[in-house]
């Protein structure tokens, strides 16, 4: 595959140097000493340079651009340049993953398990890195916190609870999803 992208690109420049010299080998080739001279100065019409002719009027037009070749020129340089980025991208693709912290195996390093906003762009982040979860804290002025969680966060939670059965009670107006319909419909016709 990398060998036919070298093929298409030598081939690409190969064709727009060879159109480049063809046109400019097309451009008229300016006259010989021997013809005679014309004199044009500003708006003025050519006149004969001879004693023997008479003044004959002849506005010396420019000749009008060759739309076609000037379109046709623009959209084969516009695919060369596009082909090129193309082509680059995908030679630095390699380099580019690298940069992004994908590894060998496809998965990334850092894995962002979830987030949660908090307000006035502040914004608390759930990340992944191997085995290890993190929370971040970050606001517009950057990071703030980082902390590290450990592994059974279930465990530390109910350590620091103390046990408290009555926290594991539902309390009577909790919203549960047995009474959820019931105080929706209640909420509704109100």
């Amino acid at each position: 595959m990398r060998r036919w992208s070298q093929l298409l690109f030598w081939g690409l420049l190969a064709f727009m140097v060879s159109w480049t010299v063809e046109s400019c080998a097309a451009d008229p080739q300016p006259q010989p000493a021997d013809a005679p001279v014309t004199s044009v100065q500003g708006d003025e019409p050519a006149t004969s340079a001879s004693p023997g002719d008479s003044l004959v009027y002849s506005p010396n037009w420019p000749e009008p651009p060759n739309t076609g070749a000037m379109l046709l020129r623009l959209v084969l340089g516009t695919v060369f340049v596009l082909t090129l980025c193309v082509v680059s991208l995908w030679l630095g693709k390699p380099w580019l993953l690298k940069l992004q912290g994908v590894t060998a195996t496809g998965g990334q390093a850092l894995q962002i398990e979830g987030s949660v906003t908090l307000g006035n762009r502040a914004v608390l982040y759930l990340i992944k890195v191997g085995d290890t979860q993190l929370v971040a804290g970050t606001d517009p002025t950057g990071l703030k916190s980082l902390i590290t969680l450990p592994s059974s966060f279930k465990d530390v939670l109910e350590e620091q609870v103390g046990g408290n059965d009555a926290a594991d009670q539902p309390a009577a107006d909790a919203v549960t999803p047995d009474n959820f319909e019931l105080r929706l419909s209640t909420a509704a016709a109100a």
